[in-house]
C-alpha cells in the first residue's frame, strides 16, 4: 500500500546524520507534463547550503492522488500537493523546495519525530516560505 509521499517503489536513503535534511529538486517542465524531482541531502549548518524555498500547505484528503517521479520512481502524492508542484514548477530552471510530506520519510517514525522538531528552523532558514 502506498503511503503519502512514500510509495512502495521508492526507498528513502537514510539521512547521513541527525543534522541533515532532504531537499526536493523540482525539475523544470511544462504545466501538463509529469512532475519530475530528485531528492538530495544537505545540512542547515552548511555555510554554502543550497538556497531553498519551503512549502507550507494543508495536506487535504488522501482520496485523490496523483503520480510524480522522484529519482525515476513513481510515487503517489495527494492531489493538492501535486497541484501546488505544478503551479510552482518553472519551465526554464529547477528549484529547490522543502516539503514535509516528501522530504521526511513519513514511514520512518524515528526520522519523522526528529525532523518535525526541526521544522521551525527549516522554515526559518528558507529563502522563501510558500503558502
Amino acid at each position: 500500500m502506498a503511503r503519502y509521499g512514500n510509495d512502495t517503489h521508492y526507498r528513502y536513503v537514510p539521512l547521513a546524520s541527525p543534522g541533515h535534511i532532504r531537499l526536493l529538486t523540482l525539475h523544470a517542465g511544462k504545466h501538463d507534463a509529469i512532475v519530475e524531482c530528485t531528492l538530495s541531502q544537505t545540512t542547515l549548518q552548511d555555510p554554502e547550503k543550497t538556497s531553498y524555498e519551503a512549502l507550507s500547505y494543508t495536506w487535504g484528503s488522501d482520496k485523490d492522488q496523483k503520480s510524480l517521479l522522484i529519482d525515476g520512481h513513481v510515487i503517489q502524492v495527494r492531489d493538492n500537493l501535486a497541484f501546488a508542484l505544478r503551479r510552482l514548477r518553472r519551465q526554464d530552471q529547477e528549484m529547490f523546495v522543502w516539503i514535509d510530506a516528501i522530504c521526511i520519510d513519513q514511514g520512518n517514525i524515528d526520522e519523522r519525530s526528529k525532523q518535525v522538531l526541526r521544522m521551525g528552523k527549516i522554515f526559518q532558514q528558507a529563502d522563501k516560505v510558500l503558502v
